[in-house]
């Protein structure tokens, strides 16, 4: 196959990439010495008070030392001053509301936040029921308002516990259609386009505020194992000057969607954020669907940082609207190393709800306006699938930017099984021009890239109900000679080698 060379000017993708994504954050980052491959972080605890947080039978007055004396909601918890060590735990088959401020723990003794109980994951959601706590007033013309001003804007509105997404509008002129929703963003008002009384239309009524579910900026030392994180207007995590989380067995879907301050119209929202100084994270076991933006990323702009040691291992992410993995970090002086996206499974980003927005491209990899100097950055042994082409769209698989440092030369494209119905699959921008390759092979012959890899439909099991087990005769089994650290795949199965493609054996 030949490489498909062509130039277009992509104003709307460049404005966007431009901009900030979130919170801009002091730098203390040093370039001394050399960063050091270091290997994901271990958790380990010695010791510490557990507490229990109920929201159904608990109380913030209790102690919140065992299940009977829980507390009820994240106040209590909610402080940097929790010691090294603490435990918190959430009852399963309950719903938080958040935001989540959590503490620091310190080498060796981690604070820990999981489950307890049986039944689902707790539920943490961003967003306020307006079907109760304030009345819908009628203004006429369909259009109805809000009675309670929010103090946030309103990334998006879930009808029906998230069966019908709302559309966000920017001037109360341009609602027009049942589910359209605008929020004034000097009053903090809500309007909402509904042919009838919204509370006999909608049994749940979600308004997503643009809040970071779990704000984790400045953490250090913690580990997050087996919650669920729905309905958020920013990010599911997010914050920056981060080091050493774990973020494992998490379930995330229907994030983002919330107004980028400072811009008109751009729109944001990734699953997990490592935003500013970033290192020593792992993030693995996890699920991601119907996300604004990106499942998972690390990106920083306008002052110095370094980002480095941070591996993305056995997640399954599908319908993200821009991109399942992100990375980008500047200005120059910046350093990003050691980044790892290994064993992931990627399937039909561009999809979802997050297909509303107005830059109509998807990525399963987007890797651009990234300046930093780069020593690492590993894709291995994923799986990146598009069963279908979401209309509009210009590149399909993966976008990258070379720098004047020439990190793409230290880039490794090693053992992922790649397939997208149609073409162009790769681009590489080049200032404002993008030079674009159908298939595998060509990027290969172009830039030598994608070695040991392979292009062909995975064969799931049923990706249509997110099972993404592979069956017996799939191109992917067998693919990747080894991964030093990986021992397991999503599902805890111990590895044999040759390993498999994706997060499933």
């Amino acid at each position: 196959m030949y490489a498909a060379k062509r130039t277009i000017v992509f104003f709307s993708l460049l404005v966007f990439l431009l901009s900030c994504k979130s919170q801009i954050l002091p730098d203390d980052s040093s370039d001394s010495e050399p960063i050091e491959y270091a290997g994901p972080p271990r958790f380990a605890q010695s010791g510490g008070d557990t507490y229990y947080i109920d929201p159904s039978t608990g109380d913030d007055s209790n102690g919140g030392t065992g299940p009977d004396s829980a507390f009820a909601s994240f106040a209590p918890v909610n402080s940097n001053t929790l010691p090294p060590g603490t435990t918190i735990l959430l009852k399963r088959g309950e719903v938080f509301t958040g935001p989540l401020y959590p503490g620091s723990g310190e080498e060796g003794n981690y604070i820990r936040y999981g489950a307890y109980g049986t039944g689902e994951k707790p539920l943490l959601i961003g967003a306020d029921e307006l079907t109760t706590g304030g009345s819908w007033t009628y203004l006429g013309n369909s259009l109805w308002s809000w009675s309670v001003p929010f103090s946030v804007d309103i990334g998006q509105i879930y009808f029906d516990e998230g069966i019908l997404p709302g559309d966000k509008k920017w001037a109360s002129g341009d609602l027009g259609v049942d589910g359209d929703f605008y929020i004034d963003r000097n009053s903090g008002i809500l309007y909402l386009y509904s042919s009838s009384d919204p509370l006999s239309a909608y049994s749940s009524i979600l308004a997503a505020r643009t809040e970071h579910i779990i704000n984790f900026s400045g953490s250090s030392y913690v580990l997050f194992e087996n919650l669920s994180l729905r309905y958020g207007g920013a990010h599911g995590f997010g914050g920056g000057n981060t080091d050493h989380l774990i973020i494992q067995d998490c379930d995330f879907s229907y994030i983002g969607g919330g107004w980028l301050s400072g811009t008109d119209h751009i729109r944001y929202g990734n699953g997990i954020e490592f935003w500013g100084n970033a290192s020593n994270h792992l993030v693995q076991r996890n699920t991601f669907t119907e996300i604004y933006d990106t499942a998972l990323t690390n990106q920083n702009h306008t002052t110095r940082a370094d980002q480095h040691n941070i591996y993305y291992m056995n997640n399954i992410i599908s319908r993200c609207g821009l991109a399942s993995f992100e990375v980008w970090n500047r200005p120059s002086s910046s350093r990003t190393a050691h980044i790892y996206f290994v064993h992931n499974t990627s399937y039909n980003p561009g999809f979802g709800w997050g297909a509303e927005r107005e830059d109509r491209n998807y990525f399963h990899i987007a890797l651009f306006y990234h300046e930093a100097e780069t020593d690492d950055i590993i894709i291995k042994g994923n799986i990146f699938y598009s069963s279908a082409t979401p209309a509009g769209a210009l590149y399909n698989v993966l976008l990258y930017g070379e720098n004047q440092v020439g990190w793409f030369s230290g880039m490794q494209l090693n053992s992922n099984l790649w397939f997208v119905p149609d073409a162009p699959a790769f681009g590489f921008k080049n200032g404002d021009a993008y030079s674009l390759y159908d298939n595998l092979e060509a990027l290969k012959a172009a830039t030598g890239k994608g070695a040991d890899g392979l292009w062909g439909e995975p064969d799931f099991t049923d990706a249509s109900t997110g099972d993404f087990s592979l069956t017996d005769s799939s191109p992917a089994r067998n693919l990747v000679p080894e991964t030093d650290f990986r021992t397991s795949d999503y599902s805890g199965n111990n590895l044999s080698y040759p390993s498999s493609a994706g997060a499933l054996e």
